[in-house]
C-alpha cells in the first residue's frame, strides 16, 4: 500500500514539474513574464520537494541505491544534467538561442530519465537496440 502510494505520489510530481518547467520555460524564452504570479515562484518548489522525497523514499523502501543499482545511478546523473540544463534555461542572463538549446537539451534529460525509470536500465528506451 505505502508503495504504490509513494509511487503515485512521485509519479504524479513528475508530471506536474515537467508541465511547470515547460511552461516556464516556454514562456522564458518568448522573453515573457515565467513568474506571473506568487504562485508560481513557489508551487514548482513544493512539487520538486514532494518529487524528490518520495522518490527518495522509494528508493529506501525498495532498497535500491544509486552506485548500487545501475539504472538508478544513471537516473541521479541525468537528473543533475537535468537541473543544470534547466537553470541556464531559466537564468536571468543569456541569449535566446542559449535558451532554446537548453530547453531541448533539457526535455532530451526529462525523456531519458523517465525512460531509465520506465525500463529500470541506463541506456533507457534505448536498451532494446543496444543490447
Amino acid at each position: 500500500m505505502l508503495y504504490y502510494l509513494l509511487k503515485s505520489i512521485h509519479i504524479t510530481s513528475v508530471i506536474v514539474s515537467g508541465s511547470l518547467f515547460t511552461l516556464r520555460s516556454v514562456r522564458k524564452i518568448k522573453q515573457q513574464e515565467w513568474r506571473p504570479g506568487k504562485w508560481m515562484r513557489i508551487i514548482p518548489h513544493v512539487i520538486d520537494t514532494f518529487l524528490l522525497l518520495s522518490g527518495v523514499s522509494l528508493a529506501l523502501l525498495l532498497r535500491q541505491y544509486p552506485f548500487r543499482n545501475a539504472w538508478l545511478t544513471a537516473k541521479v546523473f541525468g537528473l543533475v544534467l537535468y537541473i543544470l540544463a534547466g537553470k541556464l534555461t531559466l537564468q536571468a542572463s543569456g541569449s535566446k538561442k542559449l535558451r532554446q538549446v537548453s530547453f531541448s537539451l533539457a526535455a532530451a534529460l526529462f525523456l531519458y530519465i523517465i525512460g531509465v525509470a520506465i525500463t529500470q536500465n541506463p541506456w533507457s528506451f534505448f536498451a532494446p537496440i543496444i543490447e
